[in-house]
C-alpha cells in the first residue's frame, strides 16, 4: 500500500474546500456520504472529492432547492446506481409529473405558511391590545419620587 504522501491528489478537493465552495457544512457532506448520495475517495480518514462527486453534490443541492427529499433525490439520479466513482457526470432524472406534483406540494405549503403567518399576526395584535398601556412619566413626577 502506498504511503499517503505518494498518492496523487491532483484534481481532488478536500472536504473543507468542497464545504467552502458549496456553502455547506462538513457534517452535511459526511451525512450525504453516509446516505450513499456521495462517494468521495478516501485517503486514510480524509475524504477527497473529484469532479464527478462535486457534480453529484450540485445535483443534490439543486434537488433540495426544488424541495425534494434526499430519498427522492437518490432515486432521481440517472440509472439509480448509487454514488459510484465510475458513473458518468450525474444528472437528476426528474419527470415532468414529478415537477408538477412538487409545484402542487409547494403551493399547498405556501398557503399553509401564509395562513399561519396571518394567525400569528392576529394573535400578536390581540395580545398587544390587551397589554396595559403605560402612561409616559413626566419630569415633574420623577422629581417628586
Amino acid at each position: 500500500m502506498a504511503a499517503a504522501r505518494d498518492v496523487d491528489t491532483t484534481g481532488f478537493l478536500t472536504i473543507a474546500e468542497v464545504a467552502d465552495r458549496y456553502k455547506v457544512t462538513r457534517r452535511c457532506l459526511r451525512f450525504y456520504d453516509n446516505r450513499g448520495l456521495l462517494s468521495p475517495r478516501r485517503l486514510g480518514t480524509s475524504r477527497l472529492y473529484d469532479s464527478i462527486q462535486t457534480a453529484r453534490l450540485e445535483q443534490i443541492l439543486r434537488g433540495k432547492k426544488l424541495g425534494f427529499t434526499l430519498g427522492e433525490i437518490g432515486r432521481m439520479f440517472a440509472g439509480g446506481d448509487g454514488a459510484g466513482d465510475s458513473a458518468p457526470a450525474p444528472t437528476l432524472n426528474i419527470a415532468s409529473e414529478q415537477l408538477e406534483d412538487q409545484l402542487v406540494t409547494l403551493r399547498r405549503q405556501r398557503a399553509d405558511l401564509d395562513s399561519a403567518i396571518g394567525d400569528l399576526r392576529r394573535s400578536l395584535s390581540e395580545m398587544k391590545a390587551r397589554e396595559p398601556r403605560k402612561a409616559p412619566i413626566c419630569e415633574s413626577e420623577l422629581r417628586r419620587h
